[in-house]
């Protein structure tokens, strides 16, 4: 294999290119991955379009958990706690964007709209009209997926976690001092792309 390296590295840069154009996303007679030479990988990146996939579609909250202890812990009223804990549980819908997931709450405040950026820092606002700056990822777990996003802004610190496992949705929020509460979704409708 040395041998054979040593071999494509003395090539002509015109030869090896022209080579990398016949042979794209093939194996020459070597063994030795052609579209390896150029650094693309593109079976990679479509197997990472097709995972991230699994989000896409509308999910309805079936469960909220650690709502309660959370707005206590972040000082909030008796009154502004009983109307949180009575409001009606949301529908999610996520679809493929330009740079990444449109993201659409439907909540008690209406519908709040959150075009998700997987390659660089965003911004936006929360149901309150509060700034935020905010940071996301696609991740792979052993069980499906999850975007993960952190977002800072005057009002604190937090991340917020959507984790897919077939045609379950769990969302965690955690902010930084510790406190955190949840919601359980189960898919409406799958994805149209």
């Amino acid at each position: 294999m040395c041998c054979t390296l040593l071999h494509y590295a003395f090539k002509s840069w015109h030869h090896i290119r022209q080579e990398i154009r016949n042979h794209e996303q093939e194996w020459d007679s070597l063994f030795f991955p052609m579209d390896a030479l150029c650094g693309i990988c593109p079976r990679e990146e479509e197997e990472e379009e097709t995972e991230l996939e699994v989000l896409f579609g509308t999910w309805r909250c079936v469960d909220t958990w650690g709502l309660e202890d959370f707005l206590k812990a972040n000082r909030v009223g008796l009154i502004q706690r009983k109307v949180a804990l009575a409001a009606k549980w949301p529908n999610w819908d996520f679809h493929r964007s330009e740079q990444g997931v449109r993201f659409v709450n439907h909540s008690m405040l209406g519908d709040l709209v959150e075009e998700v950026n997987l390659q660089e820092e965003y911004v936006s606002r929360d149901g309150h009209g509060n700034l935020l700056r905010c940071q996301a990822e696609w991740v792979q777990i052993s069980t499906g997926g999850m975007l993960r996003t952190k977002k800072t802004g005057e009002i604190g610190e937090w991340t917020e976690e959507r984790s897919v496992t077939g045609d379950k949705l769990e969302f965690v929020l955690r902010q930084s001092n510790g406190a955190q509460w949840g919601r359980s979704f189960v898919r409406e409708t799958p994805a149209m792309l």
